[in-house]
């Protein structure tokens, strides 16, 4: 199936579940839709090759979904190993990369097996509960670290909160444990750079993007704030569609152009003035400029 029909799936499937959705179309991204349905969000990126992402570009979806609290997904066909199973999730470092059927499945809060072999999955381990287990147990570090195939001091690293374990290990632990380990969200390299350049002064959180219909996202108690900067004026009206559309589709967010041109609003959005933007003392003196 090419990308385009992927897509156009991905799409089907969003609606047939009645989320809300934006596609991130005709725009370079590491997002191609933004979906909603009550308290689940996510954040997906459709390909044909699971393997022709770039470890940017995960990062870069990570980064983006856990600031939004959606959760990344990548939607595929194919890996280097050959086609994809419906119904397995694949790992690819930070990400969950599953098919259309996975989808519904996510969707539908029906979990799926992980691929045995997947590649950079470091899996998070709750720290107090693996050593309560094992003291509950009465086993030694030594005994346990057998079992597993890990040596001692991981052990000790994993009781620490110090070290994540691939998903192979995380697997005997719960056919060990009956199951007690859940498959973490959290991963090696999950660290969000919160910023406070811009709106340092209003006291809102905002994280930089590269590769996203806007540069900025900012985020206050309960609304988000989408910034565009300067660019061409075809990528700008292209940005603009989709900000606009983001704006329409999902409550308490807020998108606006940060530019240094002296114009109340730019393709129908609100735009501030850089110099201005540095000088907005809280939240709600933004909030009624972008209103």
């Amino acid at each position: 199936m090419e990308r385009k029909k992927l897509l156009k799936s991905t799409k089907e499937v969003l609606e047939k579940n009645e989320y809300l959705y934006v596609a991130l179309a005709g725009i370079r991204s590491c997002i191609d839709f933004i979906a909603e349905k009550k308290e689940k969000k996510f954040a997906i990126k459709v390909v044909k090759n699971i393997d022709a992402l770039g470890k940017e570009e995960i990062r870069e979806l990570y980064k983006v979904a856990k600031f939004i609290n959606a959760e990344p997904v990548v939607i595929g066909e194919t890996s280097r190993n050959g086609i994809l199973k419906r119904n397995v999730t694949y790992k690819r470092s930070l990400v969950d990369c599953i098919t259309i059927d996975g989808l519904e499945n996510r969707m539908n809060e029906i979990e799926q097996p992980i691929a045995a072999k997947s590649v950079g999955a470091k899996m998070y381990i709750d720290s107090t509960k693996f050593r309560n287990i094992r003291k509950l147990s009465n086993m030694t570090a030594e005994e346990l670290a057998k079992i597993l195939g890990v040596s001692k001091g991981t052990i000790y690293r994993y009781e620490r909160g110090d070290a994540y374990t691939s998903v192979a290990v995380l697997e005997k632990l719960n056919r060990l444990f009956d199951n007690e380990f859940a498959f973490g969200n959290r991963s090696v390299g999950e660290t969000i750079r919160v910023e406070r350049d811009l709106l340092g002064k209003a006291k809102l959180e905002s994280i930089r993007i590269r590769r996203m219909p806007f540069g900025m996202i900012a985020k206050g108690k309960i609304n988000y704030y989408e910034v565009s900067f300067e660019a061409d004026i075809r990528t700008l009206a292209k940005r603009a569609k989709i900000l606009e559309s983001i704006k329409e589709t999902f409550d308490n967010n807020y998108p606006f152009f940060a530019m240094s041109r002296d114009v109340d609003r730019f393709f129908g959005l609100p735009v501030i003035n850089l110099r201005m933007l540095r000088e907005i003392g809280s939240e709600s003196e933004l909030l009624s400029v972008v209103e």
